[in-house]
């Protein structure tokens, strides 16, 4: 009775690191993608910026930012099928966890919409600064 009882316990633990590991694994890879999302946000409207109206190039620089926005799309459909399979995995192996609840799923999209509010507002600065220099280049150019 008390090795089976010990074997549960060992059983539990290694549920425990697995989910853990899991988990983690799945907010590393969230990160890299959000870094990559902001620097590309950051990097394009930099770009955009520094067009003019009729330009051909706004063209382009719409084209990728409708590209960088498939890839988000792409990678939160990735990342729904990979916790739909995890919660599978967890049901037909019984390994007597559950799957990321909603719970965490929702915990999660918060921590995102957080993150994308505060990028949001480095952008707004960036576009400030950047306004606010050109003015000072178009000012320092017409008192010339």
């Amino acid at each position: 009775k008390k090795g089976k009882r010990d074997m549960e316990e060992v059983m539990f633990v290694l549920r425990k690191i697995e989910r853990d590991d899991f988990t983690l694994a799945v907010e590393e890879d969230i990160r890299k993608v959000a870094r990559f999302y902001t620097t590309e946000v950051i990097r394009l409207n930099s770009e955009l910026l520094q067009r003019n109206v009729n330009d051909d190039g706004i063209l382009m620089v719409s084209n990728r930012m409708l590209d960088l926005f498939h890839y988000v799309v792409v990678n939160i459909v990735a990342l729904r099928q990979i916790l739909l399979r995890y919660a599978g995995f967890c049901r037909t192996f019984d390994v007597g966890g559950t799957g990321l609840s909603e719970w965490d799923l929702q915990r999660r999209q918060r921590q995102i919409q957080f993150q994308k509010e505060e990028e949001e507002q480095i952008i707004r600065k960036k576009r400030r600064q950047q306004q606010q220099q050109n003015n000072n280049n178009n000012n320092n150019s017409s008192s010339s």
